[in-house]
């Protein structure tokens, strides 16, 4: 079952990406952001919500399958690379 949780997930995400962006791919280039002073500071929070998250249910196991942690701690702390490097990109190593 988990699996094809995660087939799910991939498939929802890709399917989105084509949506936004109107191309095949699957990492969202800097370019391809509409606003990113305003976009990087919304990511964060959801990254810092997705690894909250993670850590109640890691501790509670409440209806949740073990892995579901995992899962989410991946997600929120892919979420938060991504938006460190948007926020350096944007800010101290910029070239403006």
């Amino acid at each position: 079952m988990g699996v094809i949780g995660l087939i799910g997930l991939t498939m929802l995400y890709i399917s989105w990406y084509r949506f936004t962006f109107k191309r095949k791919g699957l990492v969202p280039w800097l370019d391809l952001w509409q606003r990113p002073k305003d976009s990087v500071k919304k990511e964060f929070i959801a990254a810092l919500f997705f690894l909250i998250l993670a850590y109640i249910l890691g501790i509670n196991k409440m209806f949740f399958p073990e892995p579901t942690a995992l899962i989410l701690s991946l997600l929120g702390l892919l979420m938060l690379i991504q938006s460190v490097y948007v926020f350096l990109s944007i800010g101290i190593l910029s070239d403006d």
